[in-house]
């Protein structure tokens, strides 16, 4: 019965019914919760297609203050009553009357954007993917689509420009504009600059980190002709694998999830990008990058993976990997005596000998012993002028590495990230010396 169902389901079966639409979706309806689904081949298969509904839907539905799905969002309104007064306002060249029933208004979308749904993890996807939105708040109406955001009693107010002019830096951009973004932008400083937004939003499960933006990296996928696996698309990894944590502790605090690829942006619980790492000058040495988890059998995007199962985290590359002895460092200290988060570390061969690097931790350990940390080398960034500067730099970026025995010969987890800065003279000098150590490894 539809009056058993909690308060917003219903308004939203009220809605639908005053549009004249014979279907609602509901997630929660619709898709076997994994509390009652045993084998969670409903969830897996529904949650993987969530992006399609939102993508062909007529419009979503949104409660913007509901805490829960218990409080609904249709009731009575609290209008301003005052004396009618009619005023008549020139708008190109054209009559208009503006009706304002409603005390209060949104000041601009960054208000918008704080609004308790605009902060829950499994919304960003409704919003990027679904074309049109009908959003209900404790003031009123409002209307989202791709030319704007409009509120009802300001309806030729686009609250996107609102204040702002010409200068106005739209912090949302790329959520907007993403699917419709050449390659190269899209799947790279587009998606970076969404994950790390996503990151900062609630999710009651954090297991589900992945699998409340799949619709995304889905139709991007599909769109771009482009493999997805863990978070990063195929051909973006010298970019994407060298997150920096923001947010630190110890392994069992939880600050990194046991429960995802140690590679992967989805197990670190705050992260973010140099933001020098999406430069134009920037380029790639990774090489022959393999996404998928075993070479007899690749991972389909119409599914969400169970990354607790170690076999599933598997990431074949071929990269300059190179085991360095680490020389003096210098651990800087975290509330425990031993323990450290950032290493300055000098190198003592094969390569970089003499050289210092800067060694961002993921997590407080004790000091690691001088032969056990390995460099990916994942980027290289030239930046312009650098060839002519007499003090001029190639700065390298990649992964701090350990072995894991457990998961086989030349299995990898990462540790951290790190960055070399090394004079542009000794570089010229040495030609293309990274690629004498390429090799294929496994990253788990």
């Amino acid at each position: 019965m539809v009056c058993d169902l909690p308060k917003t389901i219903q308004d939203a079966i009220t809605i639908t019914r005053l549009m004249g639409v014979r279907y609602l979706w509901v997630d929660a309806l619709c898709i076997i919760q994994p509390d009652n689904d045993n084998f969670l081949d409903d969830w897996n298969t529904e949650a993987a297609q969530m992006g399609n509904y939102y993508s062909n839907a007529l419009f979503c539905i949104s409660a913007l203050c509901a805490s829960d799905s218990s409080e609904g969002f249709l009731g009575e309104r609290h209008s301003a009553r005052y004396p009618w007064r009619e005023e008549e306002y020139i708008q190109y060249g054209e009559n208009f009357v503006s009706f304002k029933p409603l005390e209060g208004t949104i000041g601009d979308e960054p208000e918008f954007r704080y609004m308790p749904l605009m902060t829950r993890a499994w919304a960003l996807q409704e919003r990027i993917l679904s074309t049109k939105r009908l959003h209900w708040s404790g003031i009123g109406l409002l209307w989202e689509c791709d030319s704007g955001l409009f509120q009802e009693n300001q309806p030729f107010l686009n609250l996107r420009k609102q204040q702002h002019g010409e200068d106005y830096i739209d912090t949302d951009h790329f959520l907007r504009e993403i699917l419709g973004l050449p390659k190269e932008e899209a799947l790279g400083i587009a998606w970076l600059g969404i994950v790390v937004q996503y990151a900062d939003m609630k999710l009651t499960k954090p297991t589900d980190r992945l699998a409340a933006i799949h619709g995304v990296a889905r139709r991007l996928a599909l769109q771009h002709n482009v493999e997805y696996f863990g978070g990063i698309f195929k051909g973006f990894y010298s970019r994407a694998l060298p997150w920096q944590c923001r947010k630190i502790g110890h392994e069992e605090e939880g600050f990194i999830r046991k429960d995802f690829p140690s590679w992967s942006w989805a197990s670190a619980a705050n992260f973010g990008y140099d933001h020098h790492y999406f430069s134009s000058s920037s380029s790639s040495i990774i090489k022959d990058l393999i996404r998928y988890a075993n070479p007899e059998q690749s991972i389909s995007l119409d599914e969400i993976i169970d990354y607790r199962d170690r076999a599933k985290r598997k990431l074949l590359l071929k990269a300059p990997l190179v085991s360095i002895k680490l020389g003096s460092y210098r651990p800087i200290t975290l509330k425990l005596a031993g323990s450290y988060h950032d290493l300055i570390a000098t190198i003592e061969g094969p390569i970089w000998r003499g050289k210092t690097i800067y060694c961002g931790m993921d997590c407080w350990m004790k000091s690691p012993e001088p032969s056990a940390v390995t460099l990916l080398i994942c980027n290289k960034d030239i930046m312009e002028g650098v060839r002519t500067a007499p003090d001029g730099e190639v700065n390298y970026k990649g992964l701090v590495l350990r072995r894991s025995e457990e998961d086989g010969p030349d299995a990898f987890v990462r540790l951290g990230h790190f960055r070399a800065s090394i004079p542009w003279s000794e570089e010229e000098e040495k030609g293309d010396y990274l690629n004498d150590w390429e090799t294929d490894i496994c990253l788990f």
